[in-house]
């Protein structure tokens, strides 16, 4: 997500088990993604998702690791 930025992309500072992050949001966006180097620091369970594919922001399709089932990440005071 190098370079992204637009009108709707916000950046801020979040935490997952009380660690920061940094996050980039959105507006347009229907889903959620997490970079493969943060779900493996954090420890976080990737299930398998074969084949599903996703259609990036310059219409690229990527082939996602899997996905996790939950996650709670701390911005500006709310748990989402």
């Amino acid at each position: 997500m190098y370079g992204t930025s637009g009108p709707t992309t916000i950046r801020v500072r979040a935490q997952i088990n009380g660690m920061e992050i940094h996050t980039l949001i959105d507006g347009g966006s229907l889903d959620n993604f997490l970079q493969r180097r943060i779900a493996k620091f954090f420890n976080l369970t990737v299930q398998p998702a074969p084949g599903f594919r996703i259609m990036v922001g310059n219409f690229e399709l990527m082939t996602a690791d899997g996905y996790i089932h939950s996650i709670e990440v701390t911005m500006q005071g709310y748990t989402v």
